[in-house]
């Protein structure tokens, strides 16, 4: 009597269960679905981007004129100033003028400390007539050599390791070692190029103009001497007047010797035809 309305009951719970596993199941398949898909809006890091940023290569130059008081104690104090900070004069000209002296120096400073040169000097001047500073930066240039040195370091490497190992006739090793010779000039050529932009980022250069005015000194017009100076300096004049005309006479004794042979011979050619 009850087995029809237990049989009824049970089909009726069945398909509410099944459409519960399934929903359970399809969020399961959901969830893991959701977690293997890529986060959007982040791109996996390479590996080569986890190293650190170059180091920049800065080149300095300044230019400095200066008006000083003293400048050959300027100078030795710039001097002096400069060895205190491990660096060099390279060049040094001075020019004499009728209103200044000026001493025009080239200087080669470490780069930290070029601005505590400049400040050096500025308190050394009585003026400043410019102090400009300029920069270059040479990162790109410094890190575009170091990847292609890198790489030709590399080929040259397996050419080296072909000509050890695998090199078997004479073609094959007369080509390796072109190759190589190839290879290492370029490499020595971008190791110098290396070697002169970390000395030119190392050491800044300094072009320096001191100065001094001098006061311009002007001669007389005319300058009156004692009459016994000028009775002794115009007898010293007729003395070497003198001297210049016997010289002058004497200079000419071939003339004379010639004229007085013309002079005897006409004078016996005059008697004879008498």
């Amino acid at each position: 009597m009850y087995r029809y309305p237990i049989f009824l009951l049970v089909a009726a719970l069945f398909p509410a269960c099944n459409h519960s596993g399934s929903q359970q199941d399809y969020a399961a398949s959901e969830k893991t679905m959701t977690m293997e898909m890529p986060r959007t809006g982040e791109a996996p890091t390479p590996p080569g981007d986890q190293s650190a940023a170059p180091q920049p290569k800065i080149i300095l130059t300044a230019s400095m004129r200066c008006r000083v008081k003293d400048l050959e104690r300027s100078t030795q104090s710039v001097r002096q100033a400069v060895e205190g900070m491990k660096g060099s004069i390279t060049q040094m000209n001075w020019v004499h003028s009728q209103s200044s002296i000026e001493n025009m120096l080239t200087i080669r400073i470490p780069s930290d400390k070029l601005d505590t040169l400049l400040e050096r000097i500025s308190r050394e001047a009585t003026y400043v007539h410019y102090r400009n500073l300029h920069s270059e930066d040479v990162t790109a240039e410094y890190v575009d050599i170091e990847t292609r040195l890198r790489t030709k370091k590399e080929v040259r490497d397996r050419y080296i390791d072909i000509l050890r190992n695998k090199a078997r006739t004479v073609t094959e090793v007369l080509d390796a070692e072109e190759k190589i010779r190839v290879l290492q000039e370029e490499i020595e050529a971008q190791e110098g190029r290396l070697k002169y932009l970390s000395n030119q980022v190392a050491l800044s250069t300094l072009t320096l103009e001191l100065y001094q005015p001098v006061t311009r000194q002007t001669e007389p017009e005319s300058v009156e001497y004692p009459f016994g100076k000028r009775v002794a300096d115009n007898l010293a004049s007729g003395w070497k007047l003198l001297q210049s005309l016997t010289l002058g006479i004497l200079y000419l004794w071939p003339l004379w010797l010639a004229g007085a042979v013309g002079v005897v011979v006409w004078r016996r050619r005059k008697v004879f035809r008498r």
